[in-house]
């Protein structure tokens, strides 16, 4: 059992036996650390646990309280409707995308790897010695599948993923979201439905609502991932077609589904001889323990398509994604022929020479502890600079923090106040089918604590009162 879950078991114990009563305050998060011996990032990840059953629930600055006396009101997301629906929030998405790229804002609402944390010095050798090997060739079209050298590395690494997967799987795509949407065209026709997380990246959304499908959203909690119960109730009830999920650090919430979920998903699938489109973008970027194996681990009739990229790891202007379609490697194949012909050439030859080289394995080793630091670090703030009520969901991978709340303004409201005083979030209206209201919004916690972060966090708290 991981550490965090042990002292999350304690403290669960003494609640229980009335040591902590409903009402009274824990011990501060630096004096658990002392009195357990153990991390900060481990002490809030057992708290986290510990407030996603309901026990406990942040107060102002560092506090928690316990709070088993009565249940917390549902708050952040909408309950997702049973029926299929068409996806209606693209008017809002490129309203926030304009946001994002806008320099003169502090941009808490992106969703990519902090500047400091990219390998440009070792990227950009490895770019400079494709174009002097390779001259005038590396400049051509690759093959539409894409890099041998890069499909031969990723094959390699696959074994990471908990795979065994031959360089003939893969499929090179521009980015994560061409291999996503390769892999719907593939398993869907329009006006099929299809079961996605909510909330759910707004790119998933828009992929879905571009090819004409119909959605039933799946809950996914910010903690243990997609609710596979209502997910089965889901399959017995609707025709659909094909599920699409992010079980490792969900963009937004962060949820992380676990390694007897994901069997259990897979089974589920089988069982229905529904298809998986697998997003495992933020999988290598887990803070303490080991990579969890992909779902696609677990599949033993090809029907689950697993999608990945640089993107969120390595560099994301490269654009440098892939897609392993399994029974469906035909069709994607065919696909990706019709509609980009292939992926740019020296970037693939660069990114494949830079995993043969080893230098993947040693960039991930460093950013890992350090994306983790930076998470407790920016929770900790955020716990003192919000109001009282607030909920903080730091994910357990990658450099996202899903906020809740109860009462008082919308997620849109605070959105537009944040951007009056030059601070961009992502409100929870664009991770939901409809953009239908919430109280929840997605920060970018991954970047250095400055005094130009610590501004915008108080603004942030300022517009939450």
């Amino acid at each position: 059992m991981p550490l965090f879950q042990v002292i999350a078991a304690k403290l669960r114990s003494q609640i229980a036996a009335g040591t902590y009563r409903p009402g009274t305050r824990l011990p501060s998060t630096r004096r658990l650390s002392a009195q357990l011996a153990v991390s900060l990032t481990t002490i809030n990840r057992a708290l986290r646990e510990l407030e996603s059953e309901r026990l406990i629930v942040a107060r102002e600055r560092s506090a928690w309280t316990v709070e088993v006396s009565r249940p917390l009101a549902r708050v952040g997301r909408p309950v997702p409707p049973e029926a299929p629906a068409l996806v209606g929030t693209t008017g809002l998405i490129h309203d926030h995308l304009r946001t994002v790229l806008d320099p003169s804002l502090v941009p808490l609402g992106r969703a990519e790897p902090s500047a400091d944390m990219l390998p440009t010095t070792e990227l950009s050798f490895c770019l400079r010695e494709i174009l002097r090997r390779e001259g005038e060739k590396s400049l051509r079209y690759e093959h539409p599948v894409g890099s041998r050298l890069l499909r031969e590395e990723l094959a390699r690494l696959s074994i990471s993923w908990g795979c065994v997967l031959e360089p003939d799987d893969f499929i090179i795509t521009n980015g994560c979201s061409e291999a996503i949407h390769l892999a719907l065209q593939v398993t869907t026709r329009p006006g099929d439905v299809v079961a996605v997380e909510s909330p759910t990246f707004y790119g998933i959304l828009q992929a879905v609502a571009g090819l004409g499908l119909r959605v039933i959203e799946i809950p996914s909690r910010p903690v243990s991932g997609l609710d596979l119960a209502i997910l089965r109730r889901a399959l017995q009830r609707h025709p659909i077609r094909a599920v699409l999920t992010v079980p490792s650090y969900n963009n937004p919430v962060g949820g992380c589904l676990s390694t007897q979920g994901r069997r259990e998903l897979a089974a589920l699938l089988a069982e229905c001889d529904v298809p998986l489109i697998e997003d495992d973008l933020y999988g290598d970027l887990f803070h303490d323990g080991m990579r969890l194996p992909c779902v696609k681990s677990h599949d033993v009739g090809g029907r689950i398509l697993l999608c990945g990229s640089i993107s969120k790891t390595l560099a994301p202007g490269y654009r440098i994604g892939w897609l392993v379609a399994g029974r469906y490697r035909d069709a994607a194949q065919a696909l990706k022929l019709r509609l980009s012909y292939s992926t740019a050439t020296p970037l693939q030859h660069a990114v494949g020479l830079f995993l043969k080289n080893g230098d993947y394995d040693r960039h991930l080793r460093k950013v890992r502890p350090q994306y983790s630091r930076r998470m407790a670090q920016f929770t900790e703030l955020v716990t003192e600079v919000f109001p009282p009520g607030i909920r903080i969901h730091p994910s357990r991978g990658g450099y996202l923090i899903w906020v809740e709340w109860s009462e008082g303004s919308s997620a849109m409201e605070c959105y537009e106040r944040a951007l009056a005083l030059r601070v961009s979030v992502a409100p929870g209206e664009i991770f939901t089918v409809h953009g239908r209201p919430t109280t929840a919004f997605r920060l970018h916690a991954g970047f250095p604590i400055n005094p130009e972060i610590i501004r915008a966090l108080k603004v942030l708290g300022e517009c939450l009162r």
